[in-house]
């Protein structure tokens, strides 16, 4: 696999397998160390080329355009089964925390009805204190959603509702078998649901309040 790599120009003399679904591909800090989900392994040369294209600096954005495409038709044609299962986590739910569990768990019940007709898995909701860059997370292995601690105890009235939103597309995107992502799809369902249709977004804190 790194020959057929190097052959189309990826500069990577290291692989490693995951079993990741969330990031499928990635490289890090380290420039000579590419990791790549282990149903890469049965990936013709076709598909590798594309991922060589994706992850080589300095390409034109047509040419990885077009790579984007050739590895997202082959990580949507992965079964869903093919990564073997990760045990469940163990959380514990901080006494002080069940009161904001439970909000998140009532606006997801109500965004499930609302919008997606009640079709959404109930998956477990958790709160994460360690969690400072980022306001909420989407899991799929165990299926979970973990929404900041900092957020549901700082944020304004809706701020951490809005992120349990926008982690609900993302539970319906992998639901759906569609790309776990920010794409078009996402957008559109973010409009409907009154979330921020990007990524990140630029949260409300409460006056006086601790910033994370």
């Amino acid at each position: 696999m790194l020959a057929v790599l190097r052959k189309h120009g990826a500069p990577y003399t290291r692989l490693a397998f995951t079993n990741n679904r969330r990031t499928m591909v990635s490289v890090g800090r380290d420039p000579s160390l590419i990791r790549m989900n282990h149903a890469f392994a049965t990936a013709d040369e076709g598909v590798l080329a594309a991922v060589a294209v994706l992850y080589t600096p300095g390409l034109k954005a047509r040419k990885k355009a077009d790579a984007k495409a050739t590895v997202q038709r082959f990580i949507n044609a992965i079964p869903a089964g093919d990564a073997p299962p990760r045990r469940p986590r163990r959380r514990a739910t901080h006494p002080h925390d069940r009161v904001h569990v439970q909000r998140m768990q009532d606006e997801f019940d109500r965004a499930n009805k609302l919008y997606f007709g009640g079709k959404l898995p109930r998956v477990p909701i958790h709160l994460s204190r360690a969690m400072r860059r980022r306001n909420g997370h989407f899991a799929s292995q165990p299926l979970e959603i973990v929404i900041s601690w900092r957020l549901c105890t700082h944020g304004e009235e809706g701020q951490a509702e809005e992120t349990m939103r926008h982690e609900m597309i993302h539970l319906w995107q992998y639901i759906e078998g569609a790309p776990v992502d920010h794409g078009p799809a996402f957008r559109r369902m973010a409009h409907r649901l009154d979330v921020h249709p990007r990524a990140t977004r630029p949260v409300k804190w409460k006056r006086g309040d601790p910033r994370p």
